[in-house]
């Protein structure tokens, strides 16, 4: 007994990827892209910050382990931003 469409001359489906291709191939691109974001035109500590989550994230750590890094960030971009609108930038 056959089953409906196993007679039919379909090429091969391609292999799926792993899911840990996925995840670093995932974590590349979002290291790439936050480099890109946060190195430009942002203040040295900021620069510096950006760096050391860009290396961490490049060398394999996860998004998780990186979070307290991430919130230093984040808080400094923001008191920048503050500091830039009471100078009247």
């Amino acid at each position: 007994m056959t089953t409906f469409g196993s007679n039919l001359n379909l090429p091969p489906q391609p292999a799926r990827p792993s899911q840990a291709s996925v995840s670093e191939e995932r974590r590349a691109a979002v290291a790439e892209r936050m480099s890109a974001e946060l190195l430009a035109g942002r203040s040295p500590h900021q620069r510096e910050l950006a760096g050391t989550i860009f290396r961490r994230l490049s060398e394999g750590a996860e998004v998780e382990d990186l979070e307290p890094l991430i919130q230093d960030l984040q808080r400094t971009a923001v008191d920048d931003y503050r500091r830039r609108g009471r100078a009247g930038h």
